[in-house]
């Protein structure tokens, strides 16, 4: 995160060059900032290393996350942002990896996985309602955008949103690669 921040630093250098520090400080505060976090943490350190589960359980380790989000939020607001939304985690436990680490002989969704989603996203969400309630200054827009339930409902009823049965479809049989 602090590698993004620094980037984004660059960027407003590169901003203030070429319009000036008025049009520069108006740029990015209307701009649009979306911000996906700790995805990678989760089913990339948590669960594939030993290093955090010794010292976290999985509200422990939520609440680590957080705090991390939290302060990138609030470095990201000094630096001008003021239209930012933050995007829950989606069922982690059900993508291909931890499905196959964690799901047993039939691949199903990995719980952990999934539990530590569900966790983080509720102190994601949190952290969004204390920044609000610091962070009061008129045109300024925080967001959460939970994205875990209505994923998670495409991925156990499929047929509800038009799954297409593979058997059922007509292929051209000539087939070209280039």
């Amino acid at each position: 995160m602090s590698g993004q921040l620094e980037l984004f630093k660059e960027c407003i250098k590169k901003i203030k060059g070429a319009v000036g520090e008025e049009r520069a400080a108006t740029i990015i505060s209307k701009a649009i900032y979306i911000v996906c976090t700790g995805s990678n943490d989760i089913s990339n350190t948590y669960f594939s290393t030993p290093f955090r589960r010794p010292h976290y359980d999985i509200n422990g380790y939520a609440e680590f996350n957080a705090r991390y989000a939290n302060q990138f939020l609030q470095d990201l607001y000094g630096l001008g942002a003021r239209r930012i939304g933050l995007y829950g985690l989606p069922p982690i436990g059900c993508v291909p990896s931890q499905r196959t680490i964690g799901g047993g002989k039939n691949r199903d969704c990995y719980e952990a996985g999934n539990q530590l989603a569900i966790a983080y996203n509720t102190k994601l969400s949190g952290v969004i309602d204390s920044l609000k309630a610091v962070y009061t200054l008129p045109n300024t827009k925080l967001i959460f955008f939970d994205i875990y339930y209505p994923l998670l409902s495409i991925i156990q009823n499929p047929a509800k949103y038009g799954k297409i049965s593979l058997s059922s479809l007509t292929f051209n049989k000539r087939v070209i690669f280039t």
